[in-house]
């Protein structure tokens, strides 16, 4: 850095002689002489910091990373001023951790290296703590999801999502995690970023209130929530997601176009389904009348499991069977797609009853 600002500089002073090979001092409006003072450079601690942030702003991600190592100045003014220099822009952002992610250690592997074949006393490098994936990944920045695969999401991960996201992403997958962050961090973290699609495939919950009605109820952007559980053998209990949810998206007329919670057992019962089912219907009504042309997309809801009588449903959905094609209807499982007319959008539905 100092070569290159020394090269500048006799540049400059070359050419300003050039100008005026006699001049040693300038004059002002009142003609009084300003006598024109040179400081040596010498040193690193010789060039201002306005001429640091300058040469840094015109150098690549790579090179100020390098120029942190220099000395302590520089590190400082990096760390004051990241925001002004050059950043790297991930599109998409996978961490990977360890098969064993019900373990006390929380690290993200290295996706370019096997460490599965690689003795636990070699594979250091090839690992960093969650804690510190920020710190080492300190000028990239995410602008559309993040993928969490074999780690524990805990409340960790939401400040690396704030360190290394931008204030607005599109969606959020947790594959195959162990779900320790507090739920209310959780629902504030989707709320903060304005995730609109969230994924959670064969996690494991420590607390059930992650599904509840404050989840969906604050945060009415999300447009695709999936909830995977195929490689449990029981339900899992959602006590806190109840008819709130379903009700308050009927009196919005706001519901995400795709809401799965595969093997979850929620406390929906058939009075709010009543509700949001006649909202929808109502909605397609109103859309049907318009002679304007919207955007059609398919809409799919799979309620999981709740409890109620076969008898409960059919009474609810009897009144829809003109716009109604069944796929599956069992003591057990009701399946169907309704469509108002072609120019509304088909719902594909799908509820399971608790024998």
């Amino acid at each position: 850095m100092l070569k290159f600002f020394k090269r500048e500089s006799s540049i400059k002073k070359s050419t300003v002689n050039k100008r005026n090979s006699v001049a040693v001092c300038t004059t002002n409006n009142y003609s009084q002489y300003i006598p024109k003072h040179q400081i040596p450079i010498n040193t690193i601690e010789d060039i201002s910091d306005k001429c640091i942030i300058e040469i840094l702003r015109r150098m690549d991600s790579k090179s100020i990373l390098n120029m942190k190592l220099v000395n302590k100045r520089i590190n400082t003014i990096i760390k004051r001023h990241y925001n002004e220099f050059s950043m790297t822009e991930i599109e998409d952002l996978i961490l990977v951790g360890n098969e064993d992610y019900l373990s006390i250690e929380n690290y993200c592997y290295r996706l370019s290296e096997s460490n599965f074949f690689i003795p636990p006393e070699e594979c250091t490098d090839l690992y960093v703590p969650m804690s510190q994936v920020h710190k080492k990944l300190y000028q990239a920045r995410v602008t559309n999801s993040t993928t969490f695969v074999s780690l524990q999401f805990s409340n960790e991960c939401h400040r690396v999502i704030q360190s290394m996201c931008e204030s607005s992403l599109d969606e959020i997958t947790l594959d195959k995690c162990f779900v320790t962050m507090n739920f209310e961090i959780f629902s504030r973290l989707i709320r903060e970023f304005l995730l609109s699609k969230i994924t959670i495939k064969d996690c494991l919950l420590d607390d059930c209130q992650l599904l509840c009605d404050n989840l969906f109820i604050t945060n009415q952007q999300i447009q695709k929530f999936k909830f995977y559980s195929t490689e449990m053998d029981e339900n899992i209990h959602a006590p806190l997601l109840s008819n709130k949810t379903l009700t308050t998206w009927a009196d919005n007329t706001s519901w995400p176009d795709v809401f799965i919670l595969q093997n979850v057992k929620s406390t929906f019962t058939y009075n709010g389904i009543s509700i949001l089912l006649n909202a929808f219907h109502q909605y397609s009504s109103n859309i049907n009348d318009n002679l304007s042309c919207t955007k059609l997309h398919n809409i799919y809801w799979d309620f999981g499991f709740i409890n109620c009588q076969l008898s409960q449903l059919i009474a609810i959905v009897r009144k829809f069977n003109p716009w109604i094609k069944y796929i599956k209807r069992s003591p057990n499982q009701i399946a169907f797609t309704y469509r108002f007319s072609k120019k509304t959008s088909p719902l594909n539905f799908n509820v399971r009853i608790c024998m």
